[in-house]
C-alpha cells in the first residue's frame, strides 16, 4: 500500500462484513526528494518592455508531482526560444519560498511570436514554459528608416523617404495609424 500525494491528516479505515471497523490515527505524507521544476504560473503574452503578469512561478516537485516545500534554494529563469532576439529584464534569480519561486518583475524588450523561458536550479531537471508572444507597445517616437538622399531640384527623392513609428523599446509600432 502506498499514497502518492503529500498531505496532512490522512487516516485509514478497515472494514469487513460482520466485524466492527477500525480507523487509524492520523498521519502525514511528505514529498520525497525534489527532482524537477515545473511552471505553475506560465508566462503570458504581453507588450514589449511591460512586466509579465501574473507573476511567473516555478515550483520544485518530486517525481510524483508533489511540491517540495522544504526547497528554498535559488531558481534562475532565462529566455529559451528567442524569436525576436529579445533581452530578459527583471530579477532572473530568486530564492524559492516553500518550494515556489516567484518572478514578479520579468519583461522582454523585443517583439516576437513563440518566446519561451526556462527555469533551472541545482539538482533539478530544468523546466521550459509554454510559448507566449511579445507585442509592440504604443508609438512613442518616429524614426527615418529610409533617409532622404541628395537629388536635383524638382525631381522626386529616390528611394522614397520612409518614416516608421516605434514604441519605447524600438519595435515597429504596428498599431499606429496616425498621420
Amino acid at each position: 500500500m502506498s499514497i502518492d500525494r503529500a498531505g496532512v491528516g490522512y487516516a485509514l479505515t478497515g472494514a469487513s462484513t460482520g466485524l466492527v471497523g477500525a480507523t487509524s490515527s492520523a498521519f502525514n505524507i511528505t514529498p520525497s526528494t525534489g527532482t524537477k521544476l515545473v511552471f505553475t504560473v506560465q508566462p503570458t503574452s504581453t507588450t514589449a518592455g511591460a512586466t509579465i503578469t501574473p507573476a511567473v512561478q516555478a515550483t520544485a516537485q518530486d517525481a510524483l508531482g508533489n511540491t517540495v516545500t522544504t526547497f528554498n534554494g535559488p531558481v534562475t529563469v532565462a529566455i529559451g526560444n528567442n524569436p525576436g532576439a529579445g533581452t530578459l529584464a527583471g530579477t532572473a534569480t530568486v530564492n524559492a519560498a516553500s518550494g515556489v519561486a516567484t518572478f514578479a518583475d520579468l519583461s522582454i524588450d523585443r517583439v516576437g511570436t513563440g518566446y519561451t523561458v526556462t527555469a533551472s536550479a541545482t539538482a533539478f531537471t530544468t523546466a521550459s514554459s509554454t510559448a507566449f508572444n511579445i507585442t509592440p507597445g504604443a508609438a512613442t517616437q518616429l524614426v527615418f528608416t529610409t533617409q532622404p538622399t541628395t537629388t536635383t531640384g524638382g525631381a522626386a527623392i529616390t528611394p522614397a523617404v520612409q518614416v516608421t513609428a516605434r514604441d519605447a523599446q524600438g519595435n515597429t509600432a504596428s498599431g499606429f495609424t496616425g498621420p
